[in-house]
């Protein structure tokens, strides 16, 4: 079964909305009715509950949820030659319990 066949909720692809919390930022990738994606320059704990803000500069709203993974995607390489992780994870929205 794939994942998009065990999905109860169809997810959206989203552009431009930034997603913060005060600690964590970073963009939103896809939403759904059951959840979101993020992608972050933080590595989000499996199970942790997070609250966050989404939003574009005339509106945003807070959604809070489990994360149910978190993976390193990629990196990106600054122009000092730093090298910056950056992580996607896969948030249960509404989600109060922890794994």
């Amino acid at each position: 079964m794939s994942i998009q066949e065990r999905r109860g909720h169809p997810r959206r692809t989203i552009q431009g909305v930034h997603v913060h919390n005060g600690v964590v930022s970073g963009e939103l990738l896809n939403l759904s009715a059951g959840g979101l994606a993020i992608e972050t320059t933080h590595s989000l704990r499996v199970g942790a509950l997070y609250t966050f803000r989404l939003g574009r500069p005339w509106m945003s709203f807070k959604v809070t949820g489990a994360v149910r993974w978190s993976r390193l995607a990629r990196t990106r390489n600054g122009p000092g030659g730093e090298v910056t992780p950056i992580f996607v994870a896969g948030i249960a929205i509404g989600s109060k319990d922890r794994r």
